[in-house]
């Protein structure tokens, strides 16, 4: 019995020194905590914004930058709502909120930049959330920016690779606030362990080895990229369908606020070695899928709906020839795509003005 003891000690120490080489060669090579997902925690009250007056150290491969949510729960500044100035609003995800980059960089605070470099007297309030969808946008509006008379325009940063619904499902809270000790284990080891994080960021980028866990039942299978763009998705169009009709009704509800859709496209949508890649891991071929479907279908539906809209695909495939609009191993935008965005809507947003005088 002492014997089987002495090997299971054994077996658990090397364990745990083989970890702990790794993880001090590790913090040498990479220079410190290698921070790779989401940093910040959910409101679990309603789960619609972060919790509020928190702030991390946010860490890749490809940025390191700080990330701090204020008094009301968004990667925002805290004297804007005691700013009298009118304001635009801008509900959306990660994308919106500047995954990756300064909130500076992100194109809501451009945006607002540029509009006061301008001289015109507009306050931007940045509503985006990593991972929210559009009913949260419709939600967050109704909870915490609807009495706002001060807000003239409202903007929503579409991501259409997930933000689509096929139904008026509210996040559930219990479900945010539910933790088990596989959760704590791994929220810990995302706050301290490079180590982790180096091996996460692996699992999650290489599609070659991520295929072989899957087919021997280490991971789950997930959903493949690419059935966002096949032609006889009819859940695809169900959300389209949904989620287009969800923006007409609101349109409607704010009345004299205009409003302004912008579709992000997806990176893969844009950088063809990144489509191509995912073809092959796919096994898909061209006559099964669309690369524009998404983005196309969702402007026309708007456009029928007289809900004013930009559809990014098409500058953003021209304007990607030039310089990267995309992070390399990222699927977000970086410091070049939220300049772009954000110049559009300085420009849409002044046409507005001159209408309006």
């Amino acid at each position: 019995m002492k014997k089987i003891i002495f090997y299971i000690f054994g077996i658990f120490l090397s364990i745990f020194v083989a970890i702990l080489f790794c993880e001090l060669f590790s913090r040498l090579f990479f220079g410190g905590i290698f921070r790779n997902d989401p940093v910040l925690l959910r409101n679990s009250v309603d789960a619609l914004i972060y919790k509020e007056n928190q702030s991390s150290k946010f860490v890749s491969f490809e940025w390191d930058v700080e990330v701090s949510i204020n008094e009301r729960g968004f990667r925002d500044r805290n004297n804007i709502y005691e700013s009298k100035n009118n304001k635009v609003l801008i509900l959306g995800d990660s994308f919106t909120e500047g995954f990756g980059v300064e909130m500076s960089n992100s194109y809501p605070k451009k945006l607002e930049k540029l509009l006061n470099d301008s001289d015109y007297s507009f306050d931007v309030y940045n509503a985006g959330i990593t991972g929210n969808n559009i009913v949260d946008y419709l939600e967050i509006y109704n909870n915490y920016f609807a009495n706002d008379d001060r807000i003239k325009t409202i903007v929503i940063g579409l991501f259409p690779g997930n933000d689509l619904k096929q139904n008026y499902k509210i996040r559930d809270v219990a479900q945010i606030k539910k933790q088990n000790i596989s959760s704590n284990i791994r929220q810990f080891a995302s706050k301290n362990s490079t180590f982790y994080n180096v091996i996460n960021r692996f699992l999650k980028s290489n599609y070659k080895f991520n295929s072989i866990l899957k087919e021997i039942g280490v991971v789950k299978e997930k959903k493949k990229i690419l059935s966002n763009y096949h032609l006889k998705n009819t859940v695809l169009f169900e959300k389209i369908n949904f989620s287009t009709d969800l923006i007409g009704k609101f349109k409607k509800k704010i009345k004299d606020k205009k409003l302004l859709i912008i579709l992000i496209p997806s990176k893969e949508q844009i950088d063809d070695k990144y489509w191509n890649q995912l073809k092959q891991i796919e096994n898909e071929i061209d006559n099964n899928i669309d690369r524009k479907l998404p983005t196309t279908l969702i402007e026309n539906s708007l456009n029928v709906l007289g809900v004013d809209v930009i559809n990014l695909y098409d500058m953003f495939s021209q304007l990607s020839n030039e310089k990267e609009i995309y992070f390399k191993y990222d699927p977000h935008i970086n410091v070049n795509g939220h300049s772009i965005i954000s110049e559009v809507l300085f420009k849409k947003l002044i046409s507005y003005e001159v209408k309006d005088n």
